[in-house]
């Protein structure tokens, strides 16, 4: 027989010496060993031949049932459609025990079993017959949010009202939990009692990067207390508690018909339920991410093309029937905002929570790994060697010509820091996607400790520098990170001999901790006290009066006497520009101390 005597499938041709007679079912065979496979009701040997890979061992005989389909490497016919197969759990899906249920031969996904029939079930919808009362509870939480949000931070991101709006939330929040029968844990409480002490601190501060960063710590640290109520997050690592945080916005944005859709009951809502709500929810999604892109597209497209720029002018003008007063717009707005985010955010919280989650394990071949880590670990420790060498020795053991100890300490403390950073996210990424192994982890703390080196080099330098220079508040904002990063590493180092170590919750409670300290701290006065101490050669009094903000305001007027004349009045106009802003809601205690001590500094005047 010639290979033009056989078909595509392996079997002889029709003609071809050995073909089975017309009209007879056509004979299949092993693919390793040549023999024919068993047909429809004919008995099935209970071994294969000990050439074949994956040879099982002898049994009793067995009746191919119609259709079945055989197994490559054992010849054993594989389970029907709703058939559990051997090792199996529930529904067929093969368990931990499955594996190697044929000996040498691998799983294969899709053998097992067939695929069900009919489409993939869709994500789980929060509303239900069960969860409808509680969503409806739900609503008036939210329309009390969205009210005190707009009353207590409307135009008032750093006032006192802030603080009552921490409360509100706090107490909206728990009251949610009851309403959704959710246990508050104390890591909830933490949560929560973050929020308080951030929204202290904007009243505390006058910095508009400290207050920044406030919020957002809030919004942090609101998406972990919804992440934590309705799951352990204790047991995700932070690269897996990332995702499920922006997944958690995501689908609140898809929540946003949950709404419109509490008042279903009966026939009626069953007749409901066909509506396209999930799409409806994907579409908005889909139009809220397109605004900013389509505005920011036009925009370009209106500065490239002046005729585009009129024609885009005249479709987006309303028109003067429609004009409201802007205020009412954005009230408006804001109310619809502060609803949708109280309501959808604890609805996509409970959307996730039917959504069966578990750490995925690393399964990745470790080798690519180990190739990649060892080349920077070369590198890594030929660059610790020179610090110890010429930087830690305070070049006592001799520097290259041409370059002096002063110029060689005062620079690349920025590079180091950005490498520094590098250093932590890979280590997170690999142990995340890489599977275990002893020379994989023992590079990886090669790596660590590599990194503290490098941030004992960029604290001296940084030191170095500022002795040299004074400081700013970018170089405190270093000097307070360091430390946070050295705790950083710590924990990424101890969890790789500690798997179930809670990994993302040091990290959050690490940065928290320490973020408060800075913010509370006031890096503004403290940068005043110290450059104008005597600690720096020259003194930038227009730094102090103009860059800093109103926090540095009681140190600088202190020495008001050693500023120059253009410098104190610039401080004045910019205090006096800031209390002029300030009224009840938005009553700022940096602001009020800085006022107290211009009108100190005026009355001595007098």
């Amino acid at each position: 027989m010639n290979e033009n005597d056989m078909t595509q499938a392996g079997t002889p041709a029709a003609g071809a010496p050995g073909a089975a007679p017309q009209g007879a079912p056509q004979p299949r065979f092993d693919i390793y060993t040549g023999r024919p496979l068993p047909q429809a009701g004919q008995a099935v040997s209970g071994a294969v031949s000990a050439a074949a890979p994956g040879a099982a061992p002898q049994g009793p005989a067995q009746t191919a049932p119609q259709g079945a389909r055989f197994d490559i490497y054992t010849g054993q016919p594989l389970p029907q459609a709703g058939q559990a197969a051997p090792g199996a759990g529930p529904n067929g899906v093969p368990n931990a025990g499955a594996r190697g249920a044929y000996p040498g031969g691998p799983v294969i996904a899709g053998q097992y079993n067939a695929a069900p029939a009919g489409p993939r079930p869709s994500a789980p919808d929060p509303v239900t017959e069960e969860n409808r009362p509680a969503l409806r509870k739900l609503v008036p939480l939210a329309a009390i949010f969205s009210v005190v949000t707009l009353i207590c931070l409307y135009h008032n991101g750093r006032g006192i009202f802030v603080l009552p709006w921490a409360l509100v939330t706090v107490v909206l929040s728990l009251k949610a939990a009851q309403v959704l029968e959710r246990p508050v844990s104390r890591w909830n409480v933490f949560w929560l009692a973050g929020i308080l002490l951030l929204s202290v601190s904007n009243i505390w501060t006058n910095r508009d990067f400290i207050v920044g960063m406030n919020w957002i710590g809030i919004t942090v640290l609101g998406t972990m207390y919804i992440l934590d109520l309705w799951r352990d997050m204790g047991a995700f690592r932070p690269v897996r508690t990332l995702g499920m945080g922006i997944m958690l916005w995501l689908e609140g944005i898809v929540c946003m018909t949950v709404p419109f859709r509490l008042k279903e009951r009966g026939v009626q809502a069953e007749e409901k339920k066909r509506l396209p709500w999930r799409s409806i929810g994907i579409g908005a999604a889909a139009f809220f991410v397109c605004i900013p892109l389509l505005w920011i597209v036009c925009s370009l497209l209106a500065s490239a093309d002046v005729i585009f720029e009129r024609v885009m002018d005249s479709i987006l003008k309303i028109p003067e029937w429609l004009h409201l007063d802007e205020r009412i717009v954005i009230y408006a707005i804001w109310l619809i905002v502060g609803f949708f985010l109280f309501f959808c955010l604890h609805c996509s919280g409970l959307r996730r929570s039917r959504i069966a989650e578990r750490e995925r394990t690393a399964s990745v071949e470790p080798l690519a790994a180990v190739v990649g880590l060892t080349m920077f670990s070369i590198f890594y420790g030929i660059f610790c060697v020179i610090q110890i060498v010429y930087l830690f020795a305070g070049g006592k053991l001799g520097l290259p010509e041409g370059v002096t100890f002063a110029s060689y300490a005062r620079e690349g403390f920025f590079q180091l820091l950005f490498v520094a950073v590098l250093n932590l996210i890979a280590v997170l990424a690999v142990t995340s996607i890489f599977r275990e192994s002893r020379l994989l982890k023992g590079l990886l703390t090669f790596i660590c400790l590599c990194t503290y080196v490098m941030i004992a080099s960029a604290l001296m330098r940084m030191i170095l520098y500022v002795q040299a220079y004074s400081l700013s508040f970018e170089r405190v904002l270093v000097l307070w990170f360091l430390p946070c990063l050295v705790l950083l590493v710590t924990g990424a180092l101890v969890s790789l001999y500690r798997p179930k170590m809670r990994l993302m919750r040091f990290f959050t409670v690490v940065m928290l901790l320490g973020w408060l300290v800075f913010a509370f701290g006031r890096p503004d006065a403290l940068i005043a006290r110290y450059n104008l101490s005597g600690h720096s050669a020259r003194v930038d009094y227009d730094y102090l009066a103009r860059q800093l903000s109103t926090d540095a305001a009681p140190v600088v007027l202190e020495h008001a006497d050693e500023l120059p004349e253009h410098s104190r009045k610039r401080l004045m106009e910019r205090i006096d520009r800031a209390a002029d802003d300030m009224d009840l809601r938005t009553f700022n205690l940096s602001v009020w101390q800085a006022q107290r001590a211009a009108n100190k500094v005026r009355g001595g005047q007098n």
